[in-house]
Formats: C-alpha cells, sequence, structure tokens
C-alpha cells in the first residue's frame, strides 16, 4: 500500500457563497480507494486535488451537492435490500472502522487522529466491543 495518498476533507455549505465551514483535514487512503477517487481528480505531489476545488467529489450530474437525506435514503434502500436491520444508517461505517482499527491493534492515538476527533473519549465513544472481543482479550493474558 502507498501510504502518500492523501485526501483533503472539508465541510462546505451552500448558500448564495460557497463557503469553507469548520477545519480542513487530511485523511490518508488505501489503494483501493485512491484509484476509484482518482477517476475523478488529478494528483499532484502525492496529493488527491479536486478538478476544481469548489466541486464535490459526490455530486449530482450538473455538480450540486447531494443532500444528507439522499444518501441516507440510499443507504437505507440498500441496507433493506440486502436484508440488514434497518437500525443501522450510513453513520455505523464510522463506527465500524474505528471499532475494526481498535481491534486490529492500531494506536489509539491513531485511531483519534485518522477520524478527526479532538477529544479521546469521542473516539473511545465510537468503539463497540463485544463479548467474543472480551474472550479474544483474556486469553492474552490465560
Amino acid at each position: 500500500m502507498d501510504l502518500n495518498r492523501i485526501i483533503d476533507i472539508r465541510k462546505k455549505k451552500m448558500g448564495n457563497w460557497l463557503l469553507v465551514i469548520g477545519k480542513t483535514r487530511q485523511i490518508l487512503i488505501c489503494n483501493k480507494l485512491n484509484k476509484i477517487i482518482k477517476l475523478m481528480l488529478v494528483e499532484r505531489d502525492n496529493i488527491i486535488n479536486y478538478h476544481n476545488p469548489e466541486s464535490y467529489i459526490f455530486s449530482k450530474s450538473d455538480n450540486t451537492v447531494i443532500t444528507r437525506n439522499s444518501i441516507t435514503n440510499k443507504f437505507k434502500y440498500y441496507i433493506q435490500k440486502a436484508g440488514v436491520p434497518e437500525k443501522f444508517h450510513f453513520h455505523c461505517l464510522r463506527h465500524t472502522f474505528i471499532t475494526n482499527c481498535i481491534k486490529k491493534g492500531i494506536n489509539v492515538n491513531y485511531v483519534q487522529a485518522s477520524a478527526g476527533h479532538s477529544e479521546l473519549k469521542t473516539t473511545f465513544n465510537y468503539t463497540h466491543i463485544g463479548i467474543e472481543d472480551l474472550k479474544r482479550a483474556i486469553l492474552v493474558i490465560d
């Protein structure tokens, strides 16, 4: 995996003006995701940039933003189609990523930085450990 793959995450708000709100952060992305996104983007100095910095990666054909409700509805549609319980929502993917990182033994400070959390307790709130995880942990000291 090429660890020089970086993507900028910016929160945007549409109105009369396109405003960048919140902080911009950079995250590393894996090669699989890089290949998918690279089809839509231009790369310079190992940093992935938008063809147009004011464009969205995921947008409608007219380059307008896809609304949160649209994403939620599409996610719910595929959840239902897959037979997954409807209690799951799009944000669960973030919880899953953080939990999987912790289960794989990635240092919690790295997980915190990857998630963009300013407080470690926020990262811990995203971590979900079950009885099977506890059984494996107890085997370490057995």
